[in-house]
């Protein structure tokens, strides 16, 4: 996707690790705002870099960054933002209606199944005025298994016939069958209260 990828992105990082670390999280921010690459290459590059741990933090450090920015933009876009949204996004309605029950739910679940893109549910959320210290904690939470597997996997991207990285990949199917189950059971129930 123009020209850039997981090499691409590790060849722009300076050697010092320290750097790069800062500069990855610069990226972060600007993946928030652009469609130009996709967030798992952040991860990817992080497990690539940095030991374990370090590239687990960096990782969810760097998506709090990319929840953060856009949901500062939605509080600021107010209900005219909402409006574009919910005609580009039919689904937002749905959320809505979800979220008069449990916003933390919402805010949680939503990152797990992945059916709105994660910078258009963040700027969804700001512009709802969700108060940021549910929203930000919540949201980070949804976004754990995919992040932390995102960042191993890039650890182990070099030995693909590990056990860890068929591990991995294992439990990222299985995230997404449980997406799959998750947003069917949700699409079953809001029909059942709609029919009510």
């Amino acid at each position: 996707m123009f020209g850039i990828d997981v090499n691409t992105i590790i060849g722009l990082l300076p050697q010092d690790n320290n750097a790069a670390m800062f500069i990855l999280l610069i990226m972060f921010g600007i993946k928030s705002l652009t469609m130009v690459f996709p967030l798992s290459w952040l991860f990817f590059a992080s497990g690539i870099l940095f030991s374990p741990g370090k590239a687990i933090c960096v990782s969810l450090t760097g998506q709090l960054i990319a929840l953060t920015i856009p949901y500062i933009f939605g509080r600021k876009c107010g209900s005219e933002g909402m409006e574009r949204f919910r005609k580009k996004y039919p689904k937002l309605d749905r959320l809505m209606e979800y979220q008069d029950h449990n916003t933390i739910f919402l805010c949680f679940i939503m990152r797990i199944i992945a059916l709105i893109p994660g910078d258009v549910l963040s700027l969804y959320f700001g512009t709802c005025k969700v108060p940021y210290h549910i929203y930000a904690p919540v949201s980070l939470a949804g976004c754990i298994p995919i992040a932390v597997c995102y960042t191993l996997l890039g650890d182990e991207v070099s030995n693909p016939k590990s056990t860890a990285f068929i591990g991995l990949i294992a439990c990222r199917l299985i995230l997404c069958v449980i997406s799959i189950f998750i947003s069917i059971y949700m699409e079953k129930k809001q029909k059942s209260e709609n029919n009510n």
